[in-house]
């Protein structure tokens, strides 16, 4: 499945799509990796998933997430990923890969930590399954829904309407801007304007 992403994201980059919905086939995003996988897998495999993800959160088009059911480990990685997370009322999310003896390596445990600032040591620490109505508080989704793939696909549609080269622009001077002290922040967004 990993292999699978990467290649499906790269083959992406090239054409032209307007708005990405990553879902599922059936109830649960995903209730992580396999863990006998990542035993086996050597640094450099792992490094390589890290960068998939990466890849997702790097398109130039809108991206969401539709969670559903459980979301954990490296699925809830791959949903941090996208620039939009639309959960189902009976989601639950977490990165409880510390109950394992590791952490999230695939830049989930960053952008967790970015979402929640200091507050995600709490959740991360002890692996917590986070339930839908608190991960909406938290910001680590973005709405709570009855059908979340109905209205992944909606606002799909609202953002495939948008000027392409505005969403990229707009994409790019946001995490520049979240990555820079508020004064940079200023010059990003001068810089997309071309000021």
């Amino acid at each position: 499945m990993r292999r699978e992403l990467g290649r499906l994201v790269d083959e992406l980059d090239g054409r032209a799509v307007r708005a990405l919905v990553v879902t599922s086939a059936g109830g649960v995003l995903s209730a992580g990796g396999d863990v006998t996988e990542f035993l086996n897998s050597s640094p450099s495999d792992l490094l390589e998933w890290g960068k998939t993800i990466e890849m997702l959160a790097d398109l130039p088009f809108s991206t969401i997430a539709v969670v559903k059911g459980y979301a954990f480990g490296a699925g809830f990685e791959i949903a941090l990923s996208c620039d939009i997370r639309i959960a189902s009322r009976n989601a639950v999310v977490g990165l409880p890969e510390v109950r394992l003896g590791m952490i999230a390596g695939s830049g989930g445990l960053t952008r967790f930590a970015k979402i929640l600032g200091p507050r995600a040591l709490y959740h991360l620490l002890l692996g917590r399954r986070i339930a839908t109505e608190e991960a909406l508080r938290l910001g680590l989704v973005d709405e709570v829904v009855d059908d979340a793939d109905a209205r992944a696909e909606e606002l799909a549609s609202e953002l495939a309407e948008l000027p392409p080269l505005a969403v990229k622009a707009l994409k790019e001077a946001v995490y520049a801007a979240v990555d820079s002290p508020l004064r940079s922040g200023y010059l990003v967004e001068r810089a997309f304007l071309g000021c």
